[in-house]
């Protein structure tokens, strides 16, 4: 029987992780979801969620938050998700609902509603 070492983490360029986090991210070709300075410095405003199975990376979720005007001009904060993938093993559907249950966490921190998948313009 498999103990349960499934674990979600925020994660960013000073996380131990950072590379294998990175490598995972680029290896599911969503490189262009990261908002990354020329220096390798994740922007404040993203949020990367990383999902391990005792220290190898099978999950993340990348999120970003942005300032919006309402309908009746007050300043909001709007939240979308930027990149999302799971590696296929058999703990898949429980890794994707962590990731989601933290990502709505920590939204809910920030006083935005919880991320949702962009749609293309």
């Amino acid at each position: 029987m498999r103990q349960n070492s499934l674990r979600v983490e925020p994660v960013d360029n000073q996380h131990h992780a950072w590379g294998q986090v990175l490598a995972a991210i680029f290896r599911t070709g969503n490189r262009q979801a990261l908002l990354l300075s020329d220096d390798g410095w994740l922007s404040a405003r993203q949020t990367v969620l990383a999902a391990f199975d005792a220290d190898a990376v099978v999950g993340h979720l990348c999120f970003r938050v942005e300032p919006r005007r309402s309908d009746l001009g007050r300043a909001t904060v709007a939240s979308r998700i930027d990149s999302f993938a799971v590696e296929d093993f058999h703990g898949r559907q429980e890794v994707e609902e962590m990731l989601h249950e933290v990502a709505e966490y920590r939204a809910k921190l920030m006083r935005c509603p919880p991320p949702r998948v962009a749609v293309p313009a």
